[in-house]
């Protein structure tokens, strides 16, 4: 059942409106708890909340129950919140700012552990949170606290016991990233390092920060910067990607990197760099399947310097690096405007862009911004949604699949600078059988 579009302000309103969740609302999260059946809501009230909603049953368009937490600590302003569901509690990273400050208003990274059996029930629920730090005289800086999401709840790959882990932006120099763990928040509560990894290492690609993507006969579009745009838990590892700028033969062009990581020992498994064919790509994001299939989506500048949406990906069998060719998901109608106009002659572009693994444990989902030819042309803000799968999948919890005759290819386009190209990778649609 569809129900009409609901907005943030409206879920905290009605007749007992949440304070403090009612306007000045920013950076959501929309997540899905494998575990318990339960759909969450939650976004940046003002600088000073996190407003979180959660579904009062499995079904998303019934009721909601509603909840408010303080983030405004040491009188800082809260920005950026990244959330994932754990085995325990539902977790969220954020950056704390000073208000009004001159230079740089940066001030610590913060992390929050919420109660979420007692949101399921409609109770009163606690929280928890820490300041992210390696230690109380450490030197190094970090920022944009990832924490995990996990899935592979009805493969068997739920994690029963053990610490909820973090990922890290350490120094703000695009190479170096950490890992932390959180150890029963509302028992032992015991937040700690675990170690840091270094990406540039692991790829062997020298990277820059990532810059604006000019648009023919318009705005450029904002990139942000390398930090993680992720952090998705699956079968004992953690997946994530960045964008980055790149130098393919001479060009500078802005890339996707990717990694997957031992949580445990903070160290890479494998990563890597993609880019070809003198276009830009950026604001990507992944997920990982039960079979260790992986798949990341980002913005891509078409031939005609429109941006549009591409997707590319690997098996698990794969050796470690490999990327397979990738294919346009949605492409670019018209040249971008933004609603808000340009700030600093540059738009602002999808970051918040999203690919999550279907609770079946073998489809992705894929929902990006593309610039969609509308009647407006002070706003041509286009979002698509797209649903794939990698034939080789079988998940455990699936049986009596047959085989599908058709597939979707993936033709050679973009590779792994580190690894040789893998020229195709088969996909059905979403809800084809497979053998």
């Amino acid at each position: 059942m569809l129900i009409p579009a609901t907005t943030f302000a409206s879920l905290f309103s009605g007749d007992e409106p949440v304070a403090g969740c009612t306007s000045v609302l920013f950076d959501p999260n929309v997540l899905y708890d494998e575990q318990a059946d339960r759909f969450i809501l939650a976004i940046d009230g003002a600088g000073d909340n996190y407003c979180l909603a959660v579904s009062q049953t499995e079904d998303p368009t019934g009721g909601w129950w509603r909840y408010r937490f303080p983030a405004d600590f040491n009188d800082l302003s809260f920005d950026y919140p990244q959330a994932g569901v754990g085995r325990d509690a539902l977790y969220m990273g954020g950056n704390m700012f000073i208000p009004g400050a001159v230079g740089d208003p940066f001030a610590e990274a913060r992390v929050w552990a919420f109660d979420k059996w007692a949101m399921y029930s409609g109770e009163p629920a606690d929280f928890r949170t820490h300041v992210v730090r390696q230690s109380s005289s450490s030197a190094s800086e970090e920022d944009t606290p990832q924490p995990a999401h996990l899935h592979g709840y009805r493969q068997g790959t739920w994690p029963d016991s053990g610490p909820h882990y973090f990922l890290t932006e350490t120094d703000f120099n695009g190479a170096t990233y950490s890992v932390y763990q959180w150890i029963d928040p509302f028992g032992e509560n015991n937040f700690s390092y675990v170690g840091t990894f270094d990406l540039e290492q692991a790829t062997g690609i020298n990277i820059g920060m990532p810059f604006p993507v000019p648009q023919e006969e318009s705005f450029s579009l904002r990139t942000n910067d390398w930090r993680l745009q992720d952090a998705e838990y699956r079968n004992g590892a953690i997946w994530t990607t960045d964008t980055v700028a790149c130098n393919r033969n001479g060009q500078v062009l802005n890339c996707i990197r990717w990694a997957q990581i031992d949580p445990e020992t903070a160290s890479v498994i494998q990563a890597g760099v993609t880019t070809s064919d003198g276009r830009h790509r950026f604001y990507g994001d992944l997920a990982a399947n039960s079979c260790n299939d992986m798949a990341v989506g980002y913005t891509k500048m078409g031939e005609n310097g429109i941006p549009g949406i591409s997707i590319t990906g690997r098996t698990g069998e794969q050796p470690p690096g490999l990327l397979h060719g990738e294919t346009g998901l949605k492409a670019g109608e018209v040249t971008y405007t933004a609603f808000d106009g340009p700030k600093n002659g540059i738009y602002r572009w999808g970051d918040y862009t999203g690919m999550t693994s279907d609770p079946n444990g073998r489809d992705f989902w894929y929902i990006g911004q593309y610039s969609k030819d509308t009647q407006d042309p002070n706003g041509r803000w286009g979002t698509y949604i797209g649903c794939f799968v990698a034939t080789t999948c079988r998940p455990q919890d699936k049986g009596n699949l047959t085989q599908q005759d058709s597939a979707v290819s993936f033709p050679g386009a973009a590779y792994t600078l580190t690894m040789p190209v893998v020229t195709k990778l088969n996909y059905f649609p979403c809800g084809s059988p497979i053998n």
